[in-house]
């Protein structure tokens, strides 16, 4: 028997396997159409495996030809031990095995996860082969959106097992359709999974098996990537053995046209499944009308068809939106020939992102005509300003002395500003030609405290303006906070408030004095800084009013003072509220959950404390680098909520990763580094690794 006929009757079985029995002749009836003989072979192959009492029949019937071996062990039943684990219960099957929630049963901590086991019979010897390379690309895939490998082993019957992170979530498309989620916003979903496939690809494997079921959902709205069962290696050395014709688990109805023709795999079949995957999200139906047809038909129909445009099948509220760059940037994931898709998951993603930020998009060919409307559409509200304006110039030409007034006082305050800005740029610019040894003999032995040494002597003789000289105080202040030296940075933001009050400037004399506030509440505690913040409130709403974006980081240091944690909760609930408001600001946004999720940890609410901590990341992580000091106290935090779930090992391997960031930004001897090794030391004594 040939492997692609072994392929149809495994891809048949399987999938009648997991169906009701009534609903098993239907099925065959579509799928084997009018080949008697298939429909034969698979009658009697599940008439054995529904008459087996082990399973032992079931491998004897369908054992390829020539592959006798040792007997396989039965199928798994709930409450068997497998490794330091206990099956639970099925949570589904496929074509190369069967996955369990399991729960640790060896006593070390309590903990539940997804075990996967080969499915025993048929094939079990090869696919144990393969089984042991999903283990060995698991292992190599550590990303916040791919379900991260726990444990691995052998079973006593010689099987080998997998232990995944227990997903508890939906299939991305059920998860969106069941939340009603916008168009825009499924793309930014959309956009996450790209990155975890990214990465993958970044590790040399080729996933090729994208689909809904593939890609959970969890509560909290963070999509994961699981199942790599029939991923691929893009390994040169292993590339005969990932590529043979027969060695192609798939699902037909997700499947790129190349893995239906049996060809290899490579990264344009990842583009392909990402395309098929955001045209069932943003239509909900798939690219290809599939459903119930043969192996045969669906080569056909997919290799030689095209799909409609996801505009003209789309439900009517979202069919403007997906006219025009969205269904040429679907067509193009989706077209037949590889080399013809976007050339990465890269460029796909690229383009999704130039779409929500209304750009052009690649993949669309480059007329003026085109940049235009673009160009219209982003900027439609200052053109719509712009044209509002010439009106009123027309309308009000004759009452303008006062207005060209109001506008000359203006310039002139603008021009006073840069007039401070370019004082102070001059100043620095003059501080740091000291370390030039043509200026200065010695000058490049000057260390950073040397030169901090000169301009703070420098900017206290300086005769500047109020405005120059806060604004210098507040930069050594900022130098001083970052490199941990709190008494100088105090001091020198003190020296920042007299120069800001005796010129009355209200915005510098503000931020300064929060400013002071967070250095008290570094160097005395957050108990003593409180009264501080809270003058620092009252002073803000006073100026800015209540509901001005100023207030978002001055109300979050605030409640993070507060005793009273219910207080804190509805200042911080509120604090939130305004923030969403201006989703043009990320880190504030960011900062806001992350005083949430310190709030919940010290209410001790560490699932909620987590799933803030995990909203603050994301926020953050998808503007700044992750050199970025405020993301490295958030993995810090992340890494604190692992070690609450008795996960010492994972917490100690975060703590290191964020020391050695902090290493590079800080030096070895700041008070964040010290605080890094303090966790270290703490998580291996977790360990028992006194």
């Amino acid at each position: 028997m040939d492997s692609k006929t072994w392929e149809r009757i495994e891809t048949l079985f399987f999938e009648a396997l997991d169906l009701p029995a009534p609903e098993r002749a239907a099925f065959l009836d579509a799928g084997c159409g009018n080949d008697a003989d298939l429909r034969a072979e698979l009658e009697a192959m599940l008439a054995a495996h529904d008459g087996a009492d082990s399973g032992l029949e079931l491998e004897r019937t369908l054992l390829n030809e020539g592959a006798a071996g040792r007997p396989l062990p039965g199928a798994a039943r709930e409450g068997d031990r497998v490794g330091a684990w206990r099956l639970v219960r099925p949570l589904g099957r496929g074509g190369m095995g069967e996955v369990w929630l399991a729960s640790r049963a060896d006593g070390a901590f309590e903990q539940n996860a997804a075990l996967k086991l080969v499915r025993p019979g048929w094939r079990a010897a090869e696919l144990a082969a393969r089984f042991r390379r999903e283990r060995q690309l698991l292992a190599r895939l550590a990303h916040p959106n791919i379900a991260k490998l726990l444990d691995g082993g052998i079973t006593e019957g010689g099987l080998p097992f997998l232990v995944m992170d227990y997903v508890d979530g939906e299939p991305i498309t059920n998860w969106c359709e069941s939340r009603r989620v916008p168009p825009r916003e499924r793309l930014a979903l959309f956009r996450v999974v790209c990155e975890a496939v990214r990465f993958a690809h970044a590790n040399l494997v080729v996933h090729r098996d994208l689909k809904p079921a593939n890609i959970l959902v969890t509560k909290d709205g963070r999509p994961i990537l699981l199942d790599f069962g029939i991923a691929k290696l893009l390994d040169p050395e292993e590339a005969g053995a990932a590529t043979r014709a027969d060695d192609r688990l798939l699902t037909p109805e997700h499947a790129a046209p190349e893995q239906l023709r049996g060809e290899p795999a490579t990264t344009a079949t990842d583009v392909w499944g990402l395309g098929a995957l955001l045209y069932e999200l943003l239509t909900g139906r798939l690219p290809f009308d599939v459903a119930g047809k043969s192996a045969t038909a669906i080569e056909r129909i997919v290799c030689e068809g095209e799909p409609a445009r996801p505009s003209s099948v789309a439900p009517l509220e979202s069919a403007k939106l997906l006219r025009g760059d969205l269904d040429v940037i679907v067509a193009t994931a989706l077209r037949r020939e590889p080399q013809r898709r976007f050339s990465s998951v890269e460029q796909f993603a690229e383009d999704i992102d130039r779409f929500l930020g209304g750009l052009p998009v690649r993949s669309r060919p480059d007329t003026v005509g085109y940049r235009t409307r673009k160009f219209a559409r982003r900027h439609r509200a200052a053109l719509a300003a712009a044209t509002a304006f010439v009106l009123l110039l027309i309308a009000f030409a004759g009452s303008s002395w006062k207005q060209s007034r109001d506008v000359a006082q203006e310039r002139d305050k603008a021009v006073a500003a840069n007039d401070d800005s370019q004082h102070a740029i001059a100043m620095l610019v003059d501080l740091f030609s000291l370390a030039n040894p043509r200026v200065t003999p010695g000058g490049d032995s000057l260390r950073v405290d040397d030169l901090i040494h000169l301009m703070t002597e420098k900017v206290g003789a300086s005769k500047e303006s109020p405005r120059v000289r806060a604004k210098l105080w507040s930069t050594i202040s900022e130098i001083h906070s970052a490199r941990t030296k709190l008494a100088e940075a105090e001091s020198a933001t003190v020296r920042g408030i007299e120069a800001a009050e005796e010129g009355n400037l209200v915005p510098e004399i503000l931020l300064l004095k929060h400013q002071r506030a967070r250095i008290v509440a570094f160097r005395e505690g957050l108990k003593a800084a409180e009264p501080l913040f809270r003058e620092s409130a009252r002073a803000h709403e006073a100026y800015y009013g209540p509901s001005h974006q100023e207030l978002i980081p001055v109300y979050v240091d605030w409640a993070a003072s507060l005793e009273d944690r219910e207080e804190a909760t509805r200042l911080l609930n509120e604090t939130l509220e305004s923030a969403l408001r201006h989703p043009e600001l990320p880190a504030l946004i960011a900062s806001t959950y992350n005083s949430i999720g310190a709030n919940h940890w010290n209410s001790e609410r560490v699932a909620e404390a987590r799933e803030a901590f995990a909203k603050s990341y994301a926020l953050l992580a998808e503007t700044t680098g992750d050199d970025n000091v405020d993301l490295l106290s958030i993995r810090n935090n992340l890494a604190v909520c692992e070690s609450a779930t008795g996960r010492f090992a994972d917490s100690e391997r975060s703590h290191r990763s964020v020391l050695a960031m902090r290493r590079k930004v800080f030096g070895d001897s700041s008070f964040y580094a010290a605080a890094s090794w303090m966790s270290i030391g703490v998580e291996l004594a977790n360990q028992g690794k006194f």
